[in-house]
């Protein structure tokens, strides 16, 4: 609104164009009479009105404006990244953002994007026993049920499922066919050309997207392998933003679903406790292994709907005390 009344302003006396900060105060007479000379006839020196608005911007300040009373915050993580989407601004860092360090479980996000990207969300796959034993007990799937692609999602990004992970890279990878020869990941044995199909086109996907700090060997994010820095996470994200059923999941707390002969129930948490605590919250994802350390991405609005803020901290001694603080502070830390 104040860009609107400034460039109305400007249009109508176009003089206001020369008032700025940058020009000194008239000293003497002679000024005075060679400053009116420039005005003599001034409508036959009227700016477009494109120039007038680009003048007038420059003297309004550009939102969010930082509000310096408000110190930076003081947080354990070893990478810390605040970035505003709609305007594509860095609202505050900490450390390399592009250090590319492990990111345990926020490979889930890339793993969700190949997965939205080669199946459709009422496919059913079947859980295999090799998903069932991958490490980590969380989601509770069962060997040889049939679950639909949104269901796994729903297990791989509320409960951070590494079973729901190869199961859903076991099924996208049986319908595509590559050349393994190009693949970033070699193949262990034939049971894992599925797998390797799939981690193939995670790697293509952040190649697609400019991720230069990013590679992927595992779908679910246990490999110590899986790597990124946070400004590729902060694209990652935003990708994620672009699909409505995953920004809906990754913002439930808890969901109830059952395979597809309705035989075998399962409820899921969440691993965000940040959710139903501030509705604001419009997306979010963990992670932690013992090589990453604690992990956390989060994506919300900002105060007045002035549009998303992404948080993103790595190696952090308690990423959800940390990432609430970083959202708390982005409200007061800035005017909106």
């Amino acid at each position: 609104m104040l860009q609107i009344l400034a460039s109305l302003l400007i249009f109508l006396n176009p003089a206001v164009a020369f008032f700025t900060p940058s020009h000194a105060p008239i000293q003497d007479a002679s000024q005075v009479k060679e400053k009116e000379a420039a005005f003599i006839n001034f409508d036959d020196y009227r700016l477009p009105l494109a120039e007038n608005i680009f003048l007038a911007s420059q003297l309004i300040p550009a939102y969010p404006i930082r509000n310096w009373n408000a110190a930076e915050p003081e947080i354990s993580a070893k990478i810390a990244f605040v970035f505003e989407t709609t305007r594509q601004r860095i609202l505050w860092q900490k450390n390399g953002l592009r250090e590319a360090r492990p990111i345990a479980s926020l490979t889930k996000l890339m793993t969700a994007l190949v997965v939205m990207e080669n199946a459709k969300l009422d496919e059913v796959f079947v859980v295999s026993k090799e998903a069932v034993q991958t490490p980590g007990e969380l989601g509770g799937l069962i060997v040889g049920e049939q679950l639909t692609v949104e269901n796994l999602l729903h297990a791989l990004l509320i409960e951070s499922s590494n079973d729901a992970a190869v199961a859903l890279a076991e099924g996208v990878g049986n319908k595509i066919v590559l050349d393994l020869s190009l693949s970033r990941v070699k193949s262990r044995d034939s049971n894992n050309i599925n797998l390797n199909n799939f981690i193939n086109l995670m790697n293509q996907k952040a190649k697609t997207l400019g991720l230069f700090n990013t590679t992927f060997t595992d779908p679910s994010g246990l490999e110590a392998s899986d790597q990124s820095s946070a400004w590729d996470l902060n694209i990652i994200m935003q990708e994620v933003l672009k699909y409505p059923t995953l920004q809906k999941i990754t913002q439930t707390a808890t969901f109830d679903f059952k395979s597809v002969d309705a035989k075998f129930s399962h409820r899921l948490t969440s691993t965000d406790k940040l959710l139903g605590l501030y509705p604001e919250i419009i997306a979010g994802k963990t992670g932690y292994t013992e090589e990453a350390g604690n992990c956390m991405i989060l994506a919300f609005r900002a105060p007045n709907n002035q549009g998303i803020v992404i948080s993103i901290i790595m190696d952090s001694q308690d990423r959800m005390v940390e990432s609430e603080a970083i959202l708390q502070w982005t409200k007061e830390a800035y005017l909106w």
